[in-house]
């Protein structure tokens, strides 16, 4: 077990094991870290060749040097691009907000069909409420669809939160709307229900309008 342990959120951890001191990250936090002097251009190069890919690169260094590094990804949900697809053909713009270096970003991004400039990278935990404050800046209704701790202030930012049922607790009580299926194909649903429900709304009060115009008068003995 670790004598000491730290997280930098967003950027990585420092942990003392067996008196060695440990730098576990990504190569931008490492390349101004104090204690990390081995890092090289080689290494860099690897780096962002693993990133073009998708992949997000973690570098592990015990005193100073780096003695590794692992390549990490996630695999893309095929709903997801169904539901990317329908939000567009509706209407409405798809941003992606993630922690991820921008080549991995822009490689996920590409292949949901998501612009570019519409692509948040290597944003942390504490600035994804920012990001969708300035997108509501802009005059646009935002709904943020979020499922882990750092996605809480940014769901209660946002004029929707949208939270995955397997999320964490936090996240699930800072959302508007929980998706208890955990299935993220069920965004399109609960746009479709949301929608649904206020056209119900509407026709209620506009028959409620007519059936008080038509039996008023009529109480009253004016016909």
């Amino acid at each position: 077990l670790p004598e000491k342990f730290t997280i930098i959120p967003g950027k990585g951890l420092e942990a003392t094991i067996e008196g060695a001191f440990v730098v576990v990250g990504h190569h931008r936090y490492l390349s101004t870290h104090e204690a990390v002097t081995g890092l090289t251009e080689s290494m860099i190069s690897s780096c962002q060749s693993l990133e073009d890919h998708g992949k997000t690169v973690i570098f592990i260094c015990v005193d100073g040097i780096v003695e590794g590094m692992v390549g990490l990804s996630d695999s893309l949900k095929p709903e997801s691009r169904r539901v990317v697809q329908f939000l567009r053909k509706e209407g409405h713009e798809v941003y992606m907000v993630t922690g991820d270096n921008r080549r991995a970003a822009a490689y996920i991004g590409a292949q949901l069909s998501i612009p570019f400039d519409n692509i948040f990278s290597e944003v942390l935990p504490s600035e994804k409420r920012e990001k969708v404050m300035a997108v509501q800046a802009r005059g646009l209704k935002v709904c943020f669809v979020g499922d882990g701790i750092n996605d809480s202030p940014a769901l209660s930012q946002a004029d929707m939160g949208i939270a995955l049922g397997a999320g964490t607790d936090v996240a699930v009580e800072c959302a508007d709307v929980v998706l208890v299926k955990n299935n993220i194909a069920d965004v399109a649903v609960a746009l479709d229900l949301s929608r649904c429900t206020f056209r119900r709304i509407k026709l209620n009060f506009m028959w409620t309008f007519m059936y008080n115009l038509l039996a008023i008068p009529l109480a009253a003995g004016v016909f």
